[in-house]
């Protein structure tokens, strides 16, 4: 069991880069930690962090994954409108 400061979140996916942890959950949220542990401080990281088509209707998404590939970022998830 992970222990954090974040009141609510929903689906989350944790990644891994560098010295740091980013968690990812439900409503578009990304968390980031530096303090070396998973119990540690998570502080929400104030930015878009997915451009949505001109063309999405909704505004919530579900259980994303971030991966890292050949030196990109994609998320991967299923959207609810």
């Amino acid at each position: 069991m992970i222990v954090t400061n974040i009141r609510q979140l929903r689906d989350p996916f944790i990644l891994v880069e560098k010295d740091a942890y980013y968690m990812y959950g439900s409503k578009w949220e990304l968390y980031k930690n530096v303090s070396g542990s998973l119990d540690g401080e998570w502080v929400k990281v104030e930015k878009e962090i997915v451009k949505k088509p001109d063309d999405f209707v909704g505004d919530v998404m579900w259980a994303p994954e971030v991966h890292k590939v050949n030196g990109c970022y994609y998320m991967f998830t299923t959207y609810f409108y």
